[in-house]
């Protein structure tokens, strides 16, 4: 039991919405498990949608990490790559479109209705439209507070506040831990 002078006594520490998030959580579950079972292909339908849009949204960090290296980004934590940052973030842009080409590509069951083999690609344009829809009409990153366009200022802070590090290197692609 708690007191506060806005509520008043409470007699569970649990907030309701945090219990009814849980329920929705559960039952989103249940209905999961309920169309994997009168469906059993349809879960691996899901599967090929959510690992499609995880390889898309993993691709976007990709492109975005390889614009700002092109804009004269030098990462400026205690840890990089280096000179293999760039051929490791071609690599995974490559390695991650393919995949996505291989997810997106119909089932090679052609007795299988048109809906049913290309359902991943389907489902992923259709949660895109509805997205890009939404950032179109509504344009919610205007009323964002989050930082943007700051990466090189940041790196460049990180670097000027690092601990003296001893590095084979020259001071400014030096990445090696700070000696302790």
């Amino acid at each position: 039991m708690t007191v506060s002078p806005q509520r008043g006594v409470q007699e569970d520490l649990e907030p309701q919405g945090a219990r009814q998030r849980d329920h929705r959580r559960c039952c989103r579950a249940d209905r999961l498990v309920r169309l994997a079972l009168l469906l059993p292909d349809a879960l691996f339908r899901v599967a090929a949608f959510q690992i499609l849009a995880g390889y898309f949204a993993f691709q976007m960090v990709v492109v975005a990490s390889l614009r700002a290296r092109v804009m004269g980004w030098i990462p400026g934590g205690q840890w990089s790559l280096g000179k293999w940052g760039w051929p490791v973030g071609i690599g995974a842009l490559v390695y991650g479109v393919l995949s996505m080409i291989v997810l997106a590509r119909p089932n090679g069951d052609t007795h299988l209705a048109f809906f049913d083999r290309w359902i991943a690609l389907i489902g992923f344009i259709v949660v895109a439209a509805v997205g890009l829809t939404y950032m179109a009409i509504a344009k919610p990153y205007r009323h964002s507070t989050a930082p943007e366009g700051d990466a090189i200022a940041i790196a460049n802070l990180l670097r000027e506040h690092a601990p003296n590090t001893t590095c084979r290197h020259s001071p400014r692609t030096c990445r090696w831990r700070a000696a302790d």
